[in-house]
Formats: structure tokens, C-alpha cells, sequence
């Protein structure tokens, strides 16, 4: 369960959906992520024919991504917080996140943000490569640790020291509020 596809000519909403950071549009279809289906079940903007509910989309994700309900957590609090999240796959790197306020048309995302439960370690070449490629692409990596509650608090990664097992962590404010 990889993606999932809107018919825009059967969701009339679509440019909503999209101007709100949801989905990629292209073609006749609405392409959305596991994560944005299940937010938008979650929040009755959305049905899918055949119906699936939020449950079976989270056992059926889960399958695939053993943290997906750790993502979605974070996925839910980013956009109750009024930030855009949008899934992407670089490595370890789990969102990408926008301003808020901000047109996700129009703008570059500010935020890479990677996932890790609170009782795992990170392993430091992830760790060292997701930084990389957020300072490579102009970005800040934040991480979002999430206890076993499911309250998340996130870090900002402003370094590591590639050879040593350790990391620079500086609470973000930003997003923690």
C-alpha cells in the first residue's frame, strides 16, 4: 500500500486538498501517501471507494512500515500545529516540512524531519547522512522523538561528529509549541 489515488473528477474538493499540501496532482488523479489518506479519514475529509477505515489503513501500512503509527502521530501533530508535512523518501529522512502559512506551491519546504522512537538509537551514519543531505539541500533536520505516550519532542540537528558516537541536540522551539 504505497499510494493511493483520487479521481478529480469524483473529488470535486481536489484543489483544496492540494493547495493544502496534500497529495502531488497529476493527470486526472490525486496521488496521496498512506499517511495523508489515513490524516484525512482520520479527519472525514476524505472517503475511498471501496471504503477502507482508518483502522484497516494503518494495519494495512503497518505492514509495510513498522513506524508507520509513530509517523502519523508526528504527521497529526505537525498539521494540528498548522504546519505543512508532506512524506519523502531520502534515506532516513521521513517529512519535509513547510512554514506555516506558507503556499506549498509557491514555496520551498524549511524542515527535513526524521523519525526515531524514544527507545531506539539512531544509528550515527543515518543520523550523519540525513544532515548532509538536509545542508545540501538548504534545509533544517529536525528530529521528532516519540515516547512510548506518544508525546514527541523535537530537536533540531545542527551536527555530529562523524567518527564518534555522539550529536548536538538543541530543542526546536518552533515546532514544539
Amino acid at each position: 500500500m504505497d499510494t493511493f489515488f483520487l479521481d478529480k473528477e469524483e473529488n470535486i474538493n481536489w484543489r483544496i486538498l492540494v493547495a493544502e499540501g496534500f497529495g502531488n496532482a497529476e493527470g486526472s488523479k490525486v496521488i496521496l501517501s498512506p499517511i495523508e489518506v489515513a490524516y484525512l479519514i482520520f479527519k472525514n475529509r476524505i472517503s475511498l471507494n471501496p471504503e477502507l477505515t482508518f483502522e484497516e489503513i494503518i494495519k494495512k501500512s503497518s505492514e509495510n512500515d513498522p513506524l508507520f503509527p509513530l509517523k502519523l502521530t508526528v504527521y497529526v501533530d505537525l498539521r494540528e500545529k498548522r504546519f505543512i508535512a508532506r512524506t519523502i523518501n531520502l534515506g532516513s529522512i521521513d517529512f519535509e516540512v513547510f512554514e506555516r502559512e506558507s503556499d506549498p506551491l509557491l514555496s520551498k519546504s524549511k524542515y527535513y524531519v526524521m523519525i526515531v522512537p524514544s527507545e531506539k538509537s539512531i544509528p550515527i551514519r543515518a543520523l550523519y547522512d540525513a544532515l548532509e543531505t538536509a545542508k545540501n539541500d538548504g534545509k533544517i533536520l529536525t528530529l521528532a522523538i516519540v515516547d512510548q505516550d506518544g508525546d514527541i519532542t523535537y530537536y533540531n540537528i545542527e551536527s555530529t561528529l562523524k567518527f564518534e558516537v555522539s550529536l548536538r541536540l538543541r530543542r526546536m522551539d518552533v515546532i514544539s509549541r
